[in-house]
């Protein structure tokens, strides 16, 4: 998530986030310099989540794990599929795929003259198996490629482009819902509560008096939540 203006020479910093999205649930945020990329903040990110969810290597095969070219670095890849999860990962490199893409004499049209995928003849190799696929979409100045790598060795082409298009559509719903629900705080509203404290007074401190000099008031969404009927998920409780 872009923390930038969009001014000339403007810095800023880039949040990186975990969010369990149906749970609408933010687990946590990281915030990096400005100039992260995707690619160096993943490694860090993955650590946190396996630390507070420490699921074990059977369980992760039961994890997809689906990401735009910007995570999409071999040397991500390397490093994510010796933990056991399924990927289905976009690469990062453009004219990679673009020589892939010459290799190919048969297209599978997923949208009327307008999107194609097929399968590369020549799949890349990684320490586990994987299969590589090719997206070919039509731009108004020119074709553009991408690579699609991922463990899932049953797709097929269609429900291979289907399932990581709905990643994007996560991506819709947390932006349109900016995770206001799940967030560290957000502007409240002092009549919501002033009412409760404006009477407590000790011989140190004026709780009211106190609340009505905060410069500003803040709300923590992330505690208002319905009940979950338990607290412990095999191997995992929550605490």
């Amino acid at each position: 998530e872009r923390l930038l203006p969009r001014e000339k020479n403007a810095t800023g910093r880039q949040l990186g986030r975990i969010a369990a999205v149906d749970y609408r649930e933010v687990l946590f945020s990281y915030l990096f310099p400005g100039a992260q990329t995707s690619a160096v903040a993943l490694p860090p990110l993955l650590e946190e989540f396996e630390r507070l969810l420490p699921f074990s290597f059977c369980n992760r095969q039961r994890i997809l794990l689906r990401m735009d070219a910007g995570f999409g670095t071999d040397s991500n890849l390397t490093w994510l599929l010796p933990r056991g999860y399924q990927l289905l990962v976009k690469g990062f490199s453009a004219s990679r795929a673009a020589a892939h893409a010459r290799r190919i004499t048969s297209w599978t049209e997923m949208r009327p003259n307008d999107t194609w995928i097929a399968w590369s003849p020549k799949p890349l190799i990684f320490v586990r198996p994987t299969r590589t696929a090719v997206v070919r979409w039509r731009t108004p100045k020119r074709d553009r490629h991408a690579l699609y790598i991922t463990t899932l060795m049953e797709l097929s082409l269609h429900e291979l482009a289907e399932l990581y298009d709905d990643r994007g559509q996560i991506e819709v719903e947390i932006q349109s819902d900016k995770m206001s629900k799940n967030d560290w705080n957000k502007p409240g509203d002092l009549a919501d509560f002033y009412p409760i404290y404006k009477d407590w007074k000790f011989d140190w401190l004026d709780v009211g008096q106190l609340i009505r000099d905060a410069d500003a008031i803040l709300e923590y969404p992330m505690v208002d939540k319905d009940p979950i009927s338990r607290w412990t998920f095999d191997r995992v409780t929550l605490a």
